[in-house]
């Protein structure tokens, strides 16, 4: 029995589209953990459990009904409640044909994480579990949040570390008109030879290597000891596992606010397909991106009406 838990921030997102306001759940790890157990139900995969460490207030716990969707989900929640305020972003979309190009307003943050976090968690809650058969997926909103002193505590509990690189280069400022800039991570040479994937856009890719072709860039961050780099653009993603790059394709158009939680849900259903399947990286990669794919079709995160739409035959035979 494994278990694959995803460690972040949820987020009280506010989405506008056309001027038009919606407040739903948010965040890496709504969208991340969500895929993971859903495609891990669609795969009839039972050897396997996913689990989330958040930190927010109860009264945006009991607002957005958090912790009970993701129970419906499949997903077991370790809420912290014991901060403040909860984290708080606006998505705008004004372009409607460019899904990358969004606006983002930051209202409020959550504590960062501390080492007693990941101790309470991993001595009591997951003790059950073997370092071996636990993995964890990083997926900070903002620099800070998951402070890199914390890679080598973690370590200590699981055998793999995923990470999305947007905790590490996406800089905030609660109120302000410029909310979010992007800057290199100062200490990635450092801190990613913890790292077993790393995923990242194309812009993230040239913030940590200061090179915009992206495949370029992924062979620099493999030369700082990530194991896996994959890079996720407009029409699909790569994989770069240190000596091959592989290509797979979303096949599809897309709306602009449809194309949130696109890299949580492609990493989660690769880590799914490669670390707990044991698939090849071609076969994983194309996993992700048929099931990101279908994501993308609605708004919001992945869903079981959705995955009604896919063949996994494709894949089982």
């Amino acid at each position: 029995m494994s278990q694959v838990t995803f460690i972040g921030h949820v987020s009280k997102d506010i989405l506008t589209v056309n001027n038009n306001k919606k407040s739903t759940p948010g965040g890496g790890v709504y969208f991340g953990s969500g895929a993971f157990a859903l495609c891990s139900e669609l795969l009839e995969r039972t050897n396997v459990s996913t689990n989330m460490l958040t930190i927010g207030t109860q009264t945006d716990e009991q607002e957005l009904n958090f912790v009970s969707e993701m129970k419906k989900r499949n997903v077991t929640t370790t809420y912290l409640n014991n901060t403040q305020k909860t984290t708080s972003f606006e998505n705008i979309y004004k372009d409607p044909n460019d899904p990358d190009s969004r606006i983002q307003y930051v209202h409020s943050l959550a504590r960062p994480f501390e080492e007693e976090d990941l101790n309470n968690y991993y001595q009591n809650e997951s003790k059950k579990f073997t370092k071996e058969n636990q993995i964890a997926v990083l997926n900070p909103l903002w620099f800070g949040e998951f402070p890199s002193e914390l890679f080598s505590v973690l370590k200590k509990y699981v055998s793999k570390i995923i990470i999305d690189a947007q905790g590490f280069v996406r800089h905030v400022t609660v109120g302000s008109e410029d909310a979010i800039t992007y800057s290199a991570w100062d200490r990635a040479e450092e801190f990613l030879p913890y790292v077993d994937l790393l995923k990242v856009d194309i812009k993230e890719a040239t913030y940590l290597t200061g090179i915009k072709d992206p495949l370029e860039a992924m062979k620099k961050l493999g030369k700082f000891g990530v194991s896996q780099i994959i890079c996720s653009f407009k029409e699909g993603a790569y994989i770069y596992d240190g000596s091959k790059c592989y290509t797979s394709y979303f096949g599809i158009d897309y709306e602009p606010h449809c194309r949130t939680g696109r890299g949580d849900t492609l990493t989660a259903s690769y880590a799914l397909a490669h670390y707990i399947l044991l698939w090849d990286i071609q076969k994983s990669l194309d996993f992700a991106t048929k099931i990101t794919a279908l994501k993308m079709t609605k708004i919001g995160a992945l869903s079981r009406e959705v995955l009604k739409g896919f063949n996994k035959e494709e894949f089982l035979n």
